[in-house]
């Protein structure tokens, strides 16, 4: 089983440090997020301004490919089949950044055009079968606009940070958006490709900088986050890199190891302890001529052979377990037996617990005395009980340690599970809206209800636990300082949605039904409240420049995201 269980890590270890390998020019690709500063203190986030992309590319020597890109899901429609697909509006230079490999079409021109498509393989055999041309093809995109396919790619696998199920151009996107050409703005995400002969940090100096010649007086910089860290290290505080995945694939790659030494030593215990019935064996054989090497060669031999055996064994175990193992931790792992290294790995494994664990059986057991042996005396030394003694504690406080440590992490499992998060998770579903749902929310809203399934209906612009929009700029009467800036995450709401998902109102009123009524009201939060007025904010003013906002209600905070507002 410890072969077993260490094999299962090391299949998710070597998962996660492979994510995004399949890309050639993964150590000259980077992610632009950006560091901002609030109330003095700096916040990483994804997006940036629409225009820094070619601009990077105009301006800073060694940037060879920069695009910009943006995630969403569109209804398509081929025929009489419809599908909802992931997928991104970019600029051409994403296909040379990400190198993608096309089945049909030209990539030198496949995204020339505002109506063209590109697709996935899985995503073609979808709408048009399986080994059928979809180059020229067309399809409907949310029944509203029509796009024609220039090209079809090979999919990714599932361990790749970006993925997708089709491809548009970015500027089809853009159409009638112009605040992605404002430099204020930050809505996008950047992706570039350096030369493959300029030093990352000269040209990451130049990133961070660049902002500043386009923004006077911003706060706000970018900068460039290697392809080889997205997985796992993408966690940033302060506006530093911390690490992230990291951690957990050390630790578990740490757990797996100790789960072996435990077998290991396990081994050693047993092995020593029927000592006594193969004494004779050991007496016998050297009385016949039987040197202390060849003694020792044997029992090593053995014990390769046991290992030999165990993680066979544990190879049909993990078939029949890797399935579920994959449902724990969501991923879509294999044994992969066709390749060569997987192979290496398992007779490491074999080796390193054949040897390990037989070493010191062999060793004690070639130590013992022929005379005494067959004489009946017994042959136990101080030192081998030390040993022995020393391995039994050994594994049995690794042993607590590993239970310890389970046991904490289920208590924070349960701590998450059942603390307060500000509404009522029970029952409540999310399910996105798509299409002309908003528009026709009443009708969809009194038949849902007339299932006697579903006692209530809301609309929210973000999953209840994101972050939400974030803006900044916010000012109100009182303000112990009008020059800092706050940043403010917010969301629209329709009047029914703090009823369903169960937010509590602690003062002031909900939205009326008539959101025309309220289109300049705010509802805020308990903590944001005391901010404005200790006692009471309801009725108090928030200013966005110009525009005037009033407080008509106050929610008790809610948690999302990482923290509670």
């Amino acid at each position: 089983m410890g072969i077993t269980c260490a094999s299962l890590i090391f299949l998710w270890v070597e998962d996660e440090v492979n994510y995004d390998a399949v890309f050639p020019n993964k150590e000259q690709v980077y992610y632009l997020p950006t560091n901002q500063q609030y109330n003095g203190e700096w916040r990483t986030f994804t997006s940036t301004p629409g225009p820094l992309a070619e601009a990077l590319k105009k301006e800073v020597p060694g940037i060879i490919n920069a695009t910009r890109y943006r995630d969403e899901e569109r209804l398509f429609k081929q025929g009489d089949k419809s599908l909802y697909k992931k997928g991104s509006y970019v600029d051409s230079d994403f296909l040379d950044i990400f190198s993608l490999e096309f089945i049909q079409g030209d990539a030198n021109t496949a995204l020339e055009d505002t109506d063209a498509i590109i697709l996935t393989n899985e995503t073609a055999s979808q709408l048009f079968g399986a080994g059928n041309n979809a180059v020229g093809r067309t399809i409907e995109l949310d029944n509203k606009y029509s796009y024609t396919v220039t090209g079809v790619v090979v999919d990714f696998p599932k361990n790749v940070t970006v993925n997708f199920d089709w491809l548009a151009s970015f500027d089809a996107y853009a159409k009638d958006k112009d605040y992605l050409n404002a430099w204020g703005n930050n809505s996008v995400d950047t992706y570039i490709q350096l030369d493959q002969k300029v030093d990352a940090a000269v040209v990451n100096t130049a990133v961070k900088k660049f902002l500043q010649t386009k923004v006077e007086d911003s706060d706000t910089y970018a900068f460039m986050h290697s392809m080889l860290d997205w997985r796992l290290r993408d966690n940033f505080e302060g506006g530093v890199q911390v690490g992230g995945r990291i951690v957990y694939v050390n630790l578990f790659s740490v757990i797996a190891w100790i789960i072996l030494i435990i077998a290991c030593i396990n081994f050693m215990n047993l092995s020593t302890a029927r000592s006594a019935k193969r004494a004779n064996e050991v007496g016998v054989r050297k009385v016949l001529g039987a040197g202390r090497k060849r003694l020792i060669f044997q029992f090593v031999a053995e014990s390769l052979v046991i290992s030999t055996i165990a993680t066979l064994v544990s190879v049909l175990l993990i078939f029949l377990v890797l399935p579920q193992f994959n449902i724990i931790i969501e991923k879509q792992l294999v044994m992969g037996l066709a390749n060569p290294l997987h192979w290496l790995v398992l007779l490491g494994i074999t080796v390193f617990c054949g040897v390990f664990a037989g070493c010191y059986p062999a060793f004690y057991l070639s130590s013992f005395l022929p005379v005494t042996v067959l004489k009946g005396i017994s042959s136990n030394q101080k030192g081998s009980v030390f040993i022995r003694k020393g391995l039994v504690v050994t594994q049995f406080a690794a042993s607590i340690i590993l239970i310890i440590c389970t046991i904490v992490v289920y208590k924070q499992v349960q701590h998450v599970k059942n603390r307060q998060l500000g509404y009522n998770k029970s029952n409540l579903v999310t399910m996105h809206v798509r299409g002309d749902m908003v528009k026709n929310y009443t009708a969809i809203k009194q038949d849902m209800k007339a299932t006697g399934f579903i006692s209530n209906v809301g609309l929210n612009s973000y999953n209840t636990l994101s972050i939400g929009n974030n803006g900044s700029g916010a000012t109100w009467s009182g303000m112990a300082d009008e020059n800092s800036e706050m940043l403010i995450s917010f969301r629209y709401i329709n009047s029914d949605f703090l009823s369903t998902a169960g937010m509590e109102i602690i003062d002031g009123r909900n939205f009326k039904e008539n959101q025309d009524i309220d289109s300049v009201n705010f509802i805020i939060t308990e903590s944001f409240a005391k901010l404005i007025d200790p006692v009471s904010a309801v009725g108090k003013s928030i200013y966005f420049g110009e525009d005037r906002y009033n407080v008509v209600g106050v929610v008790k905070d809610f948690l999302y995201g990482d923290n509670v507002w």
